[in-house]
């Protein structure tokens, strides 16, 4: 099993724009994933900016064949689509720009060689290099892997908190 695992920071629009570009330039099937109550539900191209400007799908996935639906969980959908490749969106909200997350685990060539090309997208339009900082003692920790978009950056210049996927932290990126 070969993994793939890219924790990062872009805005909503640039991940509309990266998918966008991706779906046009690969045969790649897409799903929406809302949570409370779960729902897994296909969208096609037309569909990938609605998708992303509703606040209530926090996930999309990416499969190279038709995706098996229905699905009744998480759990349920990746035991049914093993393939996958599985993005986080992370929102902006009052809160803060939350961190994003492409993950997928497969054996299949075609589907890694495919989400590799996704990864490279993502990397072009990407640079690494934070530091998470703990609100209540100011400890810092270097996070070199981590990744943010120039949209993440121009929003942590302006003050917005760059929240990770859990815990207090804060991070900063480096220039």
């Amino acid at each position: 099993m070969t993994d793939i695992s890219t924790q990062f920071h872009a805005t909503p629009k640039e991940l509309m724009v990266l998918v966008s570009a991706f779906t046009h330039e690969h045969t790649v099937y897409i799903t929406a994933i809302r949570f409370s109550p779960f729902e897994a539900r296909q969208v096609n191209e037309l569909e990938v900016e609605p998708v992303f400007l509703d606040n209530s799908v926090e996930r999309i996935v990416l499969t190279i064949r038709p995706p098996v639906l229905p699905a009744n969980s998480m759990n349920h959908f990746l035991d049914r689509n093993i393939d996958a490749l599985i993005l986080d969106i992370g929102r902006l909200n009052n809160a803060g720009l939350k961190e994003s997350w492409l993950t997928a685990r497969t054996n299949d060539k075609e589907a890694l060689n495919t989400w590799r090309k996704l990864v490279k997208k993502l990397r072009a339009m990407t640079r690494a290099g934070a530091v998470a900082v703990d609100p209540k003692t100011g400890a810092t920790t270097k996070l070199r892997a981590h990744r943010f978009s120039d949209g993440a950056k121009d929003l942590e210049v302006v003050g917005v908190p760059m929240l990770p996927v859990a815990g207090s932290a804060r991070l900063r990126f480096e220039d």
